[in-house]
């Protein structure tokens, strides 16, 4: 996390500059700095300096009542705790669209842009990723919708706006740099060069897409999975009681005297089925009747109907 002193500085940060970051950084063409108070530009900006961090394919550009805005909120939470960011923000507050609560928000991101990245340019394909979200690239503020992007990079590289020179010390700006993460198809620039432009691939993408579906899938299955042991933990504790009950009623003292109730004794302390066979034989010969064991279709609608706990 960025100093003190670092984020006092950024307080400082006037609308223009954060509005020529955004847009430069994410391919946008945004004209207010309310503009992002729907969560998924700054989710965004978290998929760019920590790829993998936000699940971009649950990020929607294009909602448009603030109470939906929190689920890009909440989205964007989840990659704080991913990263071990502590900064505490209000989706309510945010989703309002008020000037100073989304301005402030975005000079503490600008500041924390510049700590993680040192001052250096990197490629993202930020088109490319918005086409990847849940209802896909951003139709009114997109660079991509006004260029007729279809999927690639409508300039160059997208090089990181930055406030005042890099780290004064070299070593300390060495080590910012090292710290910076790739995002999806991003190189690192040196110096003054201009080598290729590294895009993102659609084999990359698809890769990512699969990739998801099948996490996607696994979490089901362990949902499906806790589901039977529930139920099964259920059955157990239901005729667990059951039993309990019969052992507490065959230890009455006025309960002693009765054959049966012996013979019930003898099954329910029977360390296998043999002796809860010759229990239940002893039973036959004492009372004359045969005692045939129900099926198991009639056992099951029993189990059928244990109670919720």
């Amino acid at each position: 996390m960025a100093s003190r002193g670092m984020m006092a500085e950024n307080n400082f940060v006037g609308k223009s500059v954060l509005l020529g970051w955004l847009n430069s950084a994410l391919q946008l063409r945004l004209e207010r700095v309310e503009d992002t108070c729907n969560g998924a530009v700054a989710c965004q900006l978290m998929d760019c300096l920590h790829p993998g961090s936000v699940n971009m394919r649950k990020v929607d550009f294009n909602l448009r009542n603030s109470y939906e805005f929190i689920s890009n909120y909440k989205e964007l939470q989840k990659a704080f705790d991913s990263q071990g960011i502590d900064k505490v923000f209000l989706p309510e507050a945010l989703s309002k669209g008020k000037m100073q609560d989304n301005n402030e928000f975005m000079q503490w991101f600008y500041g924390y842009w510049q700590q993680v990245t040192g001052g250096q340019e990197f490629d993202y394909d930020a088109i490319a990723v918005r086409q990847s979200c849940k209802t896909g690239d951003w139709k009114k503020f997109s660079l991509g919708e006004s260029a007729g992007a279809s999927g690639g990079r409508t300039g160059g590289t997208i090089a990181a706006v930055r406030r005042g020179p890099a780290p004064a010390a070299p070593r300390a700006a060495a080590a910012a740099t090292a710290k910076v993460p790739l995002a999806r198809g991003a190189s690192i620039k040196s110096g003054g060069g201009s080598g290729p432009v590294s895009r993102t691939t659609s084999a990359s993408l698809e890769q990512l897409e699969a990739a998801q579906q099948e996490a996607e899938a696994l979490r089901e299955q362990n949902t499906e999975l806790k589901l039977k042991v529930d139920t099964a933990e259920r059955e157990r504790d239901f005729y667990f009681e059951k039993l309990r009950d019969i052992e507490i009623l065959c230890q009455a003292p006025e309960l002693q005297a009765i054959p049966a109730i012996r013979i019930v004794e003898k099954i329910l302390y029977a360390a296998d089925s043999a002796e809860a066979k010759e229990a239940m034989a002893e039973a036959q010969s004492v009372y004359g009747a045969t005692f045939d064991q129900p099926a198991a279709d009639d056992v099951a609608p029993a189990a059928a109907e244990l109670p919720v706990q």
